[in-house]
């Protein structure tokens, strides 16, 4: 069973790390409501996000384009957010490894190699963050979107 408080306990420690005064880091996992098809999963939780009046947008103004994605290139998506940002922690190359395949092995249950992975590119119609990544893994028909942010 996959534990996304545990995750996302995970994802907020490393959002510290990379924290500062003058931006913010948001790393999060959420389980997406099933709507068929990926591409209407993902349409259905863009066009539910709210602009700065309140407004809903149209998920077609989202652009969304995801991009299938090796296992390789995913973890090289994590070891970015968590370690390769400006104000990421400097650390040994072997210390910033295990938080990698730390945040790995609590995926371990969502069996990687077995999941299909998807970059998501976006072009939103509002302000969403300075730089944005969000993350697809589809497995046993369960849509989990991770997202990174920074943000001022």
């Amino acid at each position: 069973m996959v534990n996304l408080d545990y995750i996302n306990g995970y994802l907020k420690a490393m959002a510290c790390l990379n924290a500062e005064p003058n931006h913010y880091c948001d790393y999060t996992v959420k389980l997406l409501d099933h709507k068929g098809h990926f591409t209407d999963t993902l349409a259905h939780h863009f066009q539910s996000i709210a602009d700065e009046h309140g407004k809903f947008l149209d998920a077609q103004l989202w652009h969304i384009k995801p991009k299938q994605i090796t296992v390789d290139e995913f973890i090289q998506q994590i070891n970015k957010w968590f370690f390769k940002q400006s104000y990421s922690p400097t650390l040994h190359r072997e210390n910033g490894m295990r938080g990698v395949s730390g945040f790995i092995d609590i995926l371990s249950h969502l069996e990687l190699n077995k999941c299909y992975l998807y970059e998501i590119e976006t072009m939103p119609p509002m302000w969403y963050a300075i730089q944005w990544c969000d993350l697809l893994l589809v497995y046993q028909n369960n849509y989990y979107l991770i997202y990174f942010c920074l943000d001022d």
